[in-house]
């Protein structure tokens, strides 16, 4: 963990409040910034004498750990959004093959003059049209068969 004392000196001389100096960190640093600043402000109440900064550290204790729930609560759920939005990803990679790959089969038969290239003609003009009508066609995908089709 970093040591955030320079940090937490600079705020207590500032007029800024609490919530929007820790704010100016990375959410993943919120629990150590709080913890660290009140370890660092009860020993230094501590060692002035000052028992009544120690008994309002103690009573935002409950408030501190309701926000250090939230925190990790939100972290938590951060990474099941990047986890899900990476198994999309990777979802739509595979999708995009599988694509490519009855794209190619479909131009062999045509090329190759298989006994089903008539049906393989028709299936190549509806997929050019389905990809034409969501916006996904790219002729180059179709180039050899491309001077074929009428």
């Amino acid at each position: 963990t970093m040591d955030y004392s320079k940090e937490i000196l600079t705020f207590l001389d500032s007029e800024i409040d609490f919530g929007e100096w820790l704010n100016q960190y990375p959410l993943e640093e919120h629990i150590n910034l709080i913890n660290t600043f009140r370890e660092f402000v009860t020993k230094v109440a501590l060692e002035n004498g000052n028992f009544e900064l120690v008994q309002s550290l103690a009573e935002t204790q409950d408030q501190l750990q309701e926000y250090e729930d939230a925190v990790i609560t939100e972290l938590a759920a951060k990474q099941k959004y990047d986890e899900a939005q990476k198994q999309l990803d990777e979802s739509m990679k595979q999708l995009d093959e599988t694509v490519a790959g009855v794209r190619h089969y479909v131009m062999e038969c045509i090329l190759t003059n298989d006994f089903n290239a008539k049906e393989m003609m028709e299936l190549a003009k509806k997929m050019i049209y389905s990809e034409k009508l969501h916006e996904i066609y790219d002729e180059n995908n179709w180039k050899p068969i491309l001077h074929l089709l009428h």
